[in-house]
């Protein structure tokens, strides 16, 4: 993306919450930086898209690295990780399936499948409880965290 469709986009962003972009030379090149640090492999549509489906849910001003994990995941280039709730309701299936000794193939994400290992496996979780509900978001929260530090991590520039 060039600096062009940078300041576009972070303009963008500031108009949609009612902000000014910084008018003063030192101010606006500081906020550029991170600007351009965050989006300066990603594509501008996939920038512009992510901002228009962000500005609708988020209720304070967008940060650059939020505009980028959304373009990313637009783009097709780092999948979205289950939330919490998602990975437990797929864990609780795949439980229920086990104890009915029906197991189906089922796509489970790696961020999921991380957490079943540092809980012993899919035989050692228990998935009746809310106890069991709030031991298993401990062990997988912290995983997708470090998962997505990694799969949206911003690029190194010298």
């Amino acid at each position: 993306m060039t600096k062009t469709e940078m300041l576009k986009i972070a303009e963008l962003v500031y108009s949609h919450y009612n902000e000014r972009v910084p008018s003063t030379a030192v101010v606006l090149k500081k906020t550029m930086l991170a600007w351009e640090h965050a989006l300066e492999d990603v594509e501008y549509l996939d920038a512009y898209r992510a901002v228009s489906q962000l500005v609708l849910v988020e209720h304070f001003q967008l940060r650059p690295a939020a505009v980028r994990k959304q373009a990313l995941i637009l783009a097709g280039k780092a999948p979205q990780t289950p939330t919490t709730a998602q990975a437990w309701a797929l864990v609780q299936r795949l439980t229920n399936d086990l104890n009915a000794g029906s197991i189906q193939p089922t796509e489970i994400h790696d961020c999921i499948r991380l957490a079943l290992a540092q809980l012993g496996g899919l035989p050692a979780v228990a998935a009746a409880t809310n106890g069991d509900r709030n031991f298993f978001a401990g062990v997988y929260e912290p995983i997708v965290r470090q998962w997505e530090t990694s799969a949206y991590e911003l690029p190194t520039t010298e």
